[in-house]
């Protein structure tokens, strides 16, 4: 996730451009996420869907989205040049193998977050494959991107999410040209900055940091005070600067290894408050710090 940002990997810098015809995307699932999204993309001039197993609860959120149309889990698939996967990470690959049919040719945008309720309390990491990949061999037909799961719903609800006097930053990971294309201009057009991670193969990196993010809000401490910027002088951007591109093959390091690295680099390029941003006091993420389960419930929302 958090991928390493290497001199060969920058920000994808878009400008919010006109369209003639809005984007069409379909969202799979009618709990928070959904909504908070859904509504970001109507802001955004979007033709959004939003379909649920209850096509009751989903009339529910697309009003409360300001969606111009609800209806089925098929019809939400088919309706979309991108499709939102929003449901439970475990539920997930199954959701979509079996619209494998109607999602063929389309971009898949997984935000889902596999983790559970440690021993300790705290949020542990449940996918040993990355929910991104399983969903790619689920549905081989689509193009998926790992995108939009590592901040708060609070935070999509912003109209121009900026911190710092910056644009949000949205790391994603995919694999297919097709894929980074419409997530960049998605992400575009939310007045954010699109930050490409790598392919598929780095999704498992997203998704861990995303867990270790809201066990450090769980905890009750803030993840940019957790990983400051290095002071200047260093030394160490010269000899970092040196790292290898996520182009050239080379052995993949312990898993553990590569999230703390990837954090290093996450904070030191640019500050973390862009990329987590604290949610708003107030808000439904205070519930974080009173129980996991509670965290667990808002990423794994109704659908």
């Amino acid at each position: 996730m958090v991928c390493i940002a290497t001199p060969s990997v920058s920000p994808v810098h878009c400008e919010r451009r006109e369209r003639s015809t809005s984007m069409r995307i379909g969202i799979l699932g009618t709990g928070a996420m959904a909504r908070a999204l859904g509504g970001a993309w109507v802001r955004a001039g979007h033709d959004v869907r939003i379909g649920g197993r209850d096509t009751a609860a989903a009339a529910r959120a697309a009003d409360l989205a300001g969606a111009a149309g609800h209806g089925t889990l098929a019809e939400a698939a088919a309706h979309g040049e991108a499709v939102l996967v929003a449901v439970p990470a475990v539920a997930a690959p199954g959701l979509v193998e079996s619209l494998a049919g109607p999602l063929a040719g389309r971009v898949l945008l997984d935000c889902t977050v596999p983790m559970a309720p440690g021993g300790d309390g705290r949020p542990v990491l449940t996918a040993t494959v990355p929910v991104a990949r399983q969903l790619a061999e689920a549905a081989p037909g689509s193009y998926v991107a790992k995108v939009f799961g590592l901040v708060h719903e609070s935070i999509w609800t912003m109209d121009r999410p900026s911190f710092e006097d910056a644009p949000l930053a949205v790391p994603f990971c995919a694999d297919a040209p097709e894929a980074v294309r419409l997530t960049t201009e998605l992400v575009s057009s939310m007045h954010c900055t699109a930050l490409p991670c790598g392919g598929l193969h780095r999704a498992g990196l997203l998704e861990a940091t995303a867990v270790f993010a809201i066990g450090v809000w769980w905890s009750g401490a803030e993840v940019p005070a957790r990983f400051p910027r290095p002071s200047p002088g260093a030394g160490r951007r010269r000899r970092l600067g040196r790292a290898r591109p996520f182009g050239r093959a080379a052995a993949e390091p312990p898993l553990d290894r590569q999230v703390t690295t990837c954090l290093w680099w996450w904070s030191w390029r640019r500050m973390c408050s862009r990329r987590w941003p604290t949610p708003p006091v107030g808000s439904s993420s205070m519930s974080w710090r009173n129980g996991t389960a509670r965290a667990c419930s808002r990423f794994a929302p109704g659908w």
